[in-house]
């Protein structure tokens, strides 16, 4: 049997993770939207950053899940994963704050 070894896309998600969801790429955005008043363009950044993070990892686990032969689960994608999630909620909390501030 062929050594298995992990799908590369992990890797590639978690850092694109790291530079858009992390750091404050994503968050400069949706703060200047919010100053202008611009809603929609902030939840537009929020999906478009997530959206580009999550499409890889959702290959590589695809990849991972269908051909187990070749490639192994990492934790690196459950870590991808956990990051994407806090992300979401916290952006949930900020932009429910807000609405709720603004309205």
């Amino acid at each position: 049997m062929p050594d298995r070894k992990y799908h590369p896309l992990t890797f590639v998600a978690f850092l694109l993770a790291v530079f858009l969801l992390i750091m404050p790429a994503q968050a400069d955005q949706v703060v200047v939207a919010l100053q202008f008043g611009r809603l929609d363009l902030a939840i537009l950044a929020i999906v478009i950053t997530v959206g580009i993070v999550a499409a890889p990892l959702i290959y590589a686990e695809w990849q991972t899940r269908s051909r187990p032969e070749k490639y192994r689960p990492r934790l690196l994608s459950k870590i991808t994963w956990a990051i994407i999630v806090l992300n979401v909620a916290l952006n949930a909390l900020n932009l429910t704050t807000y609405i709720t501030h603004a309205g």
